[in-house]
């Protein structure tokens, strides 16, 4: 989808390599991306580390399990220098898988 945004049309790939699934959009919706593009201004990506990262981060201070696609936005909070004096993200899904969750804290 960030590839399809920045190009400002439809870019589709054979597969997205990351643990997070359910952002992971290799074939985006012709009207989506022209909504995006009118509402969004930027896109940080942030990699599979910083996603593990922030779920350990969450599990540690808040005590709530999220899946890689929910950690999205506390890891991009802390990988990036976002501006503003005040960011919010919303931590979603309790969904991570079980293997996953074994290699974090197994």
């Amino acid at each position: 989808m960030e590839q399809s945004w920045r190009a400002g049309r439809v870019v589709t790939l054979s597969s997205a390599n990351t643990i997070a699934d359910g952002i992971s959009v290799t074939a985006p919706v012709v009207q989506s991306l022209e909504r995006m593009r009118s509402l969004v201004d930027d896109i940080v990506l942030v990699e599979d580390s910083q996603l593990l990262e922030a779920m350990r981060l969450a599990i540690s201070t808040l005590g709530i399990i999220l899946e890689p696609s929910g950690a999205a936005g506390l890891a991009a909070i802390r990988a990036h220098d976002l501006p503003g004096d005040r960011l919010a993200t919303v931590l979603t899904g309790g969904n991570a898988h079980p293997d996953l969750l074994a290699k974090m804290f197994g």
